[in-house]
């Protein structure tokens, strides 16, 4: 725990907390975009900038594409994207942490289970805001059929940092948390928490987009004016509220300190720092020219990998040195066992053919727009 994340490590340790912190960095960069989406969404249909319903409503009167749409028609696939991304850095977790994540599942337990349910509903709801039945329902059903998305979502963003601050704790609090017969766990940092990686998800979505109206104007195909500067006005509150809320962790817990400026982080917290300033510096370029230009878009998605990375490995950095060296000598001999079990293979192939799927999906829906953007300049 001495030296620069992974090395250091065992070779099957270091093996998995690799590929652990690269498919969670991946799964990342698509939850972002529907966290954040989904939370912008519905506060445009909330205020009346959106109106629901399906394109036709869009084709008949012949309006260009905003931010709002794009996200409208792109967030099914992203979270379809998410959640496939999301089971590599799942498995790995169990093997990294095995007693600790099914610990945290089971005194969790019927709370914990409630996500698939509600990940569900979120994911058909993202539909329902597309659907003829909607454009005619009170602007109350609308309101509340445009926050679910967001609710759900933000349920599973929430219930995920719960079970990973439970499963850091020791035998002692998990025995207390289950005698009490509680259903939820709290702890201060648990809103800091949640905040830093809330906000961060606004510049990641910002980015996302930034790639979507720079490909739409390669195209030619028509957008809104003020998509541009609004895209940018928002990444840059996105990069200084995640500075606040990671301050305000930085304080709410004062072993973090001790941690990110410890041999195994701090090159990665440099690294994540410096990610954010090349980020503010490509989306001022991009609100200044009030165009998407290909070399700001290039340094915000260098400085986004880099901040995504770095902090990634602050987080996996903070959950091995509270689980202390006695505790992770014991998992590192699971992990040499866990590694000289067959498969490695087997699930190479498998990532290889879900990331083929994805990008065949996106392919299907990036068909679909242009498709339906030919039918607006023909209306």
């Amino acid at each position: 725990m001495d030296t620069i994340f992974p090395f250091g490590f065992p070779l099957a340790t270091a093996f998995y907390l690799t590929l652990f912190v690269v498919t969670l960095v991946l799964h990342v960069l698509f939850m972002n975009y529907v966290l954040a989406g989904t939370a912008w969404l519905a506060w445009s249909i909330v205020t009346g900038r959106v109106r629901l319903g399906a394109k036709s409503a869009e084709i008949a009167k012949n309006e260009p594409a905003t931010c709002e749409s794009i996200l409208a028609d792109w967030i099914p696939t992203m979270l379809s994207g998410a959640i496939t991304a999301g089971v590599a850095p799942l498995l790995f977790v169990q093997i990294l942490y095995q007693r600790e994540f099914y610990t945290a599942n089971l005194l969790l337990f019927n709370r914990w289970m409630s996500i698939l349910p509600i990940l569900i509903l979120g994911f058909y709801s993202l539909y329902v805001l597309r659907s003829n039945w909607l454009t005619r329902r009170s602007a109350i059903v609308k309101s509340v059929t445009g926050l679910l998305p967001f609710v759900c979502v933000a349920f599973v963003a929430y219930s995920w940092t719960e079970n990973h601050l439970l499963s850091m704790n020791g035998p002692e609090k998990w025995k207390s948390f289950y005698a009490q017969d509680r259903q939820f766990y709290f702890e201060p940092q648990i809103l800091p928490r949640l905040a830093v990686w809330a906000f961060g998800s606004i510049p990641t979505m910002c980015l996302w987009l930034a790639w979507q109206l720079h490909y739409r104007q390669s195209v030619k195909l028509p957008l809104d004016p003020s998509s541009t500067p609004q895209l940018s006005r928002i990444a840059i509150f996105g990069l200084i509220a995640s500075i606040v809320g990671g301050t305000t962790y930085y304080l709410s817990a004062p072993q973090i300190a001790t941690i990110f400026f410890g041999p195994m982080a701090r090159w990665y917290l440099i690294l994540a720092v410096a990610g954010v300033i090349a980020q503010f510096f490509g989306w001022i370029k991009i609100h200044r020219a009030r165009t998407i230009s290909l070399q700001p878009l290039l340094i915000c998605s260098a400085g986004l990998m880099a901040t995504v990375a770095g902090m990634s490995v602050c987080r996996e950095a903070i959950r091995i040195v509270t689980l202390g060296q006695l505790r992770f000598d014991e998992l590192v001999a699971q992990h040499a066992a866990a590694m000289e079990v067959d498969g490695f293979w087997v699930f190479l192939l498998f990532a290889v053919i879900n990331i083929g799927l994805i990008a065949w999906c996106f392919r299907l829906v990036q068909g679909n727009t242009i498709a339906t953007d030919d039918e607006v300049r023909g209306a």
